[in-house]
């Protein structure tokens, strides 16, 4: 089912059973929930170039979610449900709670993956919280107010931290039971603080890089 650009659907959009792929290209939005319903179900977010796309209401039943194209989409709700979110081109930016995901979040070397601490995925229990997000792109905090991640983020890409809040990387202390837990950020690619912003990283957590990767910490001078 392809909604167009410009389609909007006032409401809810249920399907019954069966397979189905949904796909919202740039321009178009559902105001209301989306269910999936029986079967394997796929959504995408088609965007293009310069388009800032929001789905505002509840996913459901929906097996993987994909954002492809230039341009950005929002998904304010919950990934709860998916079993791989992927963001192979643009952004994908979260503002929904995602704590208890327990599917796979990969970003592609050509995707962003943007949002605040608060919104990206964390698990329970504390020690289950390894692999969080596959970032082979970038991943961008937009911290605006004070957020703490306890998630891990690993992979070849980069990680910019940008807003005044501060930012902290901590985890539990339950995830001595799992020692690679205790790495918050394991990559390959680039960290960077914008100027004004606050990088906290708690004790007894691993920050660790990789050859020829960069921390770029910005400055007034």
């Amino acid at each position: 089912v392809f909604i167009g650009t410009g389609a909007k659907i006032l409401g809810n959009l249920s399907f019954s059973g069966g397979n189905d792929d949904l796909i919202f290209e740039a321009g178009s939005t559902a105001s209301g929930g989306i269910n999936g319903g029986g079967g394997v179900n796929n959504l995408t977010l088609q965007g293009a170039a310069g388009s800032n796309d929001t789905l505002p209401g509840s996913i459901t039943n929906f097996s993987t979610l994909t954002k492809d194209g230039l341009g950005q989409w929002t998904v304010s709700g919950s990934l709860s449900g998916f079993t791989i979110v992927t963001v192979k081109n643009g952004v994908l930016a979260l503002t929904g709670n995602n704590a208890g995901y327990t599917g796979n979040l990969v970003v592609n070397p050509t995707g962003i993956l943007e949002a605040r601490a608060q919104s990206l995925p964390t698990k329970t229990p504390a020690s289950a919280n390894v692999n969080n997000v596959q970032n082979d792109g970038l991943v961008r905090f937009t911290q605006t107010d004070n957020g703490t991640y306890t998630g891990q983020i690993t992979g070849a890409g980069s990680v910019v931290k940008l807003g005044a809040g501060v930012l902290t990387l901590t985890v539990s202390a339950s995830s001595d039971v799992h020692p690679a837990s205790r790495r918050a950020l394991d990559a390959f690619g680039e960290l960077e603080v914008e100027v004004g912003g606050v990088l906290e990283i708690c004790s007894n957590v691993l920050v660790k890089f990789h050859n020829d990767a960069v921390i770029t910490m910005t400055a007034d001078y």
